[in-house]
């Protein structure tokens, strides 16, 4: 049998895959194709990262783009399944009629 942790995973990789690229077959899908790539306090893109903690081993993140340099940053970060979670509720949300 299938892990179901592992499955969710899946789904939500081919789902954002699937809405990264923007292909659909339905108006339902095109509207969740408008996902945007989210932008740190810094004003330039988050980028995707991969955690390296025990705690949360090779889950991805978006963090400041400028994290880790010597300029300055901001402490822009968000767990990139909760960002996509939250888009699609919000998404199912305004379905409701």
């Amino acid at each position: 049998m299938s892990d179901p942790e592992q499955s969710s995973t899946s789904n939500t990789r081919r789902v954002w895959r699937k809405n990264m690229v923007g292909s659909s077959s339905n108006a339902s899908e095109d509207k969740k194709a408008k996902f945007q790539h989210p932008k740190c306090k810094c004003g330039t893109y988050a980028v995707m990262q991969q955690s390296g903690t025990a705690k949360n081993p090779d889950r991805i993140f978006l963090g400041c783009s400028y994290y880790g340099m010597e300029q300055r940053h901001c402490n822009f970060f968000v767990w990139l399944d909760e960002l996509i979670a939250k888009h699609f509720e919000y998404e199912d949300d305004n379905d409701v009629q």
